[in-house]
């Protein structure tokens, strides 16, 4: 049996997060200001920065990834034929909302796979990553440089200005790329084989995830093994390098005057990383995430390089966000399994943050008395709802949540609806998506997925080895 319920946005009472208001003194003494003056400043400079309200960065890649000076000359040349009318018709947008915070649980904005100077093909320090992500209001940083954790020995982790700072490493494989986190020395030679690799990540306690699982060049190859926690859902790099060529040339024409609305026009099509995403979880637990794939760097001519685009501005565009019971205390080792633990868990939604604040979103799952979030499995009996929860946010943006069975839409809320619950009393994988329409370079109206939840697995039955 299936139904569905809608509560309207005007009729429900938001409260402050309890993460708002504890363990403020110990938060504090890792962030330059308290909270509510950091958030205050998010919002001052989100206003300023017109409808996307958030900055942000692309990546690249060894060689791959770099561009040649001619692209920054065709930017130049197009920037200066750029259309009177196009140029007013970008900065007709609207200003963003800040979204209402959670109610019951704690809420942590963060990216996985950013790239620092520790890689060869990449320009940022650690301070400087810590420091553009502090203004964001960003919380952790997970960087993977390529093939090393040098870093970790050179004692780059750690809080800095309120961020936390973690290091893990991509590695290059056989089958593909892994991003490995969560381990202190393992060896990242590909010389021997990826199960081999798995083996020692696992006895480290890491935690390994497939990058670019869908690129036509650097795409997984292979069978995926029982080690591999989890995938990239939406790399930003590859939505860059995979954009049509119109789409390359509306974004350069708009880049000096909307650069967020300029990056929004790469967005393409993720559906391939999607499909590989549902046909992984409806076999296991397999955990989504958002990949911004940091660079800074675009090679001009003779070893000269070009600090494009700039990792504040990428760090707008999307997020992950990780959920938890408990909040960060400023402990590293504490907040380091934090966060691990979440992302392991599935206890995560994506985020295109550049649309509207996302904080707040929350994914629970009721069956039998027994509630669970976003990532956690149970088993499936009458009466079994699925209920979504969003911020403030969604009523401007016209927000449409959609419920995903295995990959297919089952049900559809109403635009700007806050709360929508949905039963179901099926077993299945159930994901949820937040889609809103959005204005192109020239005009016509798109489709795009703002929130996308990890799923919760509803069984119909489940071994004591797996729930316990």
């Amino acid at each position: 049996m299936t139904e569905s319920t809608v509560v309207c946005g005007k009729s429900r009472s938001v409260r402050f997060m309890k993460g708002r208001t504890i363990d403020v003194d110990a938060i504090d003494t890792i962030c330059d200001a308290p909270r509510s003056t950091r958030g205050q400043r998010r919002r001052d400079a989100a206003s300023s920065r017109g409808w996307l309200g958030v900055k942000a960065e692309t990546s690249g890649r060894p060689a791959r990834s770099r561009v040649p000076a001619g692209l920054a000359l065709c930017v130049i040349l197009i920037v200066g034929l750029t259309p009177v009318n196009l140029v007013a018709r970008v900065q007709a947008v609207a200003v963003p909302i800040p979204a209402a915070p959670p109610k019951d649980h704690y809420d942590y904005a963060g990216l996985i796979h950013v790239h620092s100077n520790y890689s060869d093909d990449a320009s940022a320090s650690y301070a400087s990553l810590a420091q553009a992500a502090a203004e964001q209001d960003i919380r952790f940083l997970i960087v993977t440089d390529h093939n090393t954790l040098a870093p970790i020995t050179a004692g780059e982790e750690g809080w800095r200005n309120g961020v936390l700072m973690l290091s893990g490493a991509e590695s290059l494989r056989q089958e593909g790329h892994l991003l490995t986190m969560n381990v202190r020395s393992v060896s990242l030679s590909s010389d021997g084989t990826t199960g081999a690799f798995l083996g020692a990540v696992s006895r480290e306690g890491g935690l390994s995830l497939i990058a670019h699982p869908a690129h036509r060049k650097w795409g997984w190859r292979g069978p995926i093994d029982n080690r591999v926690a989890g995938m990239e859902i939406l790399d930003l790099a590859d939505q860059f390098h995979a954009a049509p060529v119109s789409s390359k040339l509306a974004a350069i024409a708009i880049l000096p005057f909307d650069r967020m609305r300029a990056y929004l026009e790469l967005g393409t099509d993720n559906a391939p990383a999607l499909r590989i995403w549902d046909k992984m979880t409806q076999r296991r637990r397999f955990v989504g995430v958002y990949a911004p794939d940091i660079h800074q760097s675009i090679e001009l001519w003779a070893g000269r390089q070009w600090a494009f685009p700039p990792a504040a501005e990428i760090m707008q565009i999307a997020r992950n966000h990780i959920v938890s019971d408990v909040p960060m205390t400023g402990d590293f080792e504490a907040d380091r399994s934090l966060v691990y633990d979440a992302v392991n868990d599935g206890h995560l939604y994506v985020s295109l943050d550049v649309l509207g604040d996302a904080a707040g979103f929350m994914f629970t799952g009721t069956s039998g008395g027994t509630r669970v979030l976003m990532g956690d499995e149970f088993v499936a009996s009458s009466g079994t709802t699925y209920t979504v929860t969003l911020p403030n946010t969604a009523v401007a943006l016209g927000a449409v949540t959609r419920v995903l069975r295995n990959g297919e839409v089952v049900a559809t809320s109403q635009p700007g609806a806050l709360t929508y619950a949905y039963r179901d009393d099926r077993p299945g994988v159930y994901r949820i998506e937040c889609v809103v329409m959005i204005p192109t370079a020239f005009g016509a109206e798109r489709q795009v997925t703002w929130i996308y939840s990890n799923p919760i697995y509803g069984r119909s039955w489940i071994s004591p080895a797996v729930s316990g």
